[in-house]
């Protein structure tokens, strides 16, 4: 018997992960200007790469889901070719066996 597969909700835990850490990263740049020995110049700078970083995590996301989507549709295509391939095995099985029957069931003669 074939095991069934289950394919998890993966975009939806990336998702979550990806804005879980985009909130991580602004509150630690919030953090950073409060408690850094830093100048004014430097942690604006400072702040200005973080927020390009945050910027950049939708476009990153968006790679990363296309990727899996990919993925998820070439081993999709593999599981309908083996899932094609064997009930054609199993059809041209049954074909043989109900030949064998037919072969075996002794006519009826009224």
């Amino acid at each position: 018997m074939m095991k069934e597969s289950h394919i998890p909700k993966q975009p939806s835990r990336l998702f979550s992960l990806s804005a879980g850490a985009g909130l991580g990263a602004l509150i630690g740049a919030g953090l950073t200007l409060l408690f850094a020995p830093a100048d004014g110049k430097t942690s604006r700078m400072k702040a200005t790469d973080t927020a390009g970083k945050v910027k950049n995590i939708p476009s990153r996301l968006k790679s990363r889901i296309e990727e899996q989507k990919s993925q998820l549709l070439v081993r999709g295509s593999e599981v309908y070719g083996k899932i094609h391939e064997d009930m054609s095995v199993l059809k041209k099985e049954a074909r043989l066996s109900l030949r064998k029957d037919e072969e075996h069931e002794p006519e009826n003669k009224e």
